[in-house]
């Protein structure tokens, strides 16, 4: 699938980009509204601290971006990929992801509430004290990723896979993780979250 680069001076609210590559430019700080990109990349882009309400991605793919502080509220993702982002306290409030892959992202800090996850999956990435509060998360897995201290206060958790992630400090109903795919060395955080202490005298 041809790909063509679009200068970023082009970007405009409410316009729709197919098949375009977006690299190594300076959007710190913009503020656009409705984005649209399908089968596009976005490739080492700095866009900390944009506002990008109900951006959409389809079958993009956002690569070696800086999108810390970014606000990205009400995001529509469907079958996109983060890969080696920075993405501190990223602000996806509201948004809604389906097969969406987040692969080595720095996410700590991330706001989340509200969003509803389907069949994602967060590989290597560090999530510490990200806010999952009142979303909703189905099939989603967890796979090697830093959770310590990140929050799932009031959230709806279905088919969720933990395994192989530091699960130390996380917040969250232990009667939410019911049926939640844990591994043995995180039995201990577990039990502790039902008030259960593992091992000592």
């Amino acid at each position: 699938m041809n790909q063509h680069p679009l200068d970023p001076n082009q970007l405009r609210s409410g316009e729709s980009y197919v098949r375009v590559v977006l690299g190594e430019c300076e959007l710190t700080g913009s503020v656009l509204g409705e984005l649209s990109f399908e089968a596009c990349r976005l490739q080492g882009v700095k866009a900390s601290k944009t506002v990008w309400s109900e951006v959409s991605l389809v079958e993009t793919s956002i690569d070696d971006c800086n999108l810390s502080n970014a606000d990205w509220a009400g995001a529509r993702c469907n079958r996109s990929t983060f890969s080696r982002c920075r993405m501190t306290g990223w602000d996806a409030t509201a948004a809604t992801l389906r097969g969406v892959e987040f692969g080595g992202c720095k996410l700590n800090l991330a706001l989340l509430h509200e969003t509803r996850f389907n069949d994602c999956t967060f590989e290597r990435c560090d999530l510490r004290e990200a806010d999952f509060q009142g979303a909703t998360l189905k099939n989603v897995r967890f796979r090697d990723c830093d959770l310590r201290g990140t929050r799932f206060a009031g959230a709806t958790l279905s088919e969720i896979d933990l395994r192989g992630s530091h699960i130390a400090g996380i917040e969250v109903d232990g009667v939410a993780l019911r049926g939640t795919r844990v591994d043995v060395a995180q039995l201990p955080d577990v039990a502790y979250l039902f008030g259960v202490i593992v091992g000592g005298r």
